[in-house]
């Protein structure tokens, strides 16, 4: 199956780098859908026609993202420091959001 997902500019460019390897979401309704083998494609947000297809290998699924983030090396992800991180994850995310579904490492 492949789900289509979008990504602001920076993490794309390290997920294509291949300098990210763990892209992190909600573990909410669209990503329970996902499973190993699917494929994901990335739209850049600051240009939605740029795209990058990834295979899903593995998932991860924790309670909260700080768990998750302890789980493996911040590199992983992307980043180098934890709290900036997490900072960054919740403007995306509400603590609600994060207790109500869960998150999800996609590797």
């Amino acid at each position: 199956m492949i789900h289509q997902m979008k990504l602001q500019s920076e993490p794309f460019e390290k997920m294509k780098s291949g300098e990210k390897t763990i892209e992190i979401r909600l573990h909410d309704e669209k990503r329970r859908k996902v499973v190993r083998g699917d494929i994901i494609e990335f739209s850049k947000l600051s240009q939605m026609s740029e795209t990058l297809s990834v295979k899903v290998i593995d998932l991860y699924p924790y309670s909260t993202f700080e768990d998750l983030l302890g789980a493996f090396p911040l590199s992983d992800f992307g980043a180098k420091n934890k709290k900036q991180l997490l900072e960054k994850l919740f403007t995306y995310y509400s603590k609600k959001e994060e207790y109500t579904n869960g998150v999800l490492g996609i590797r």
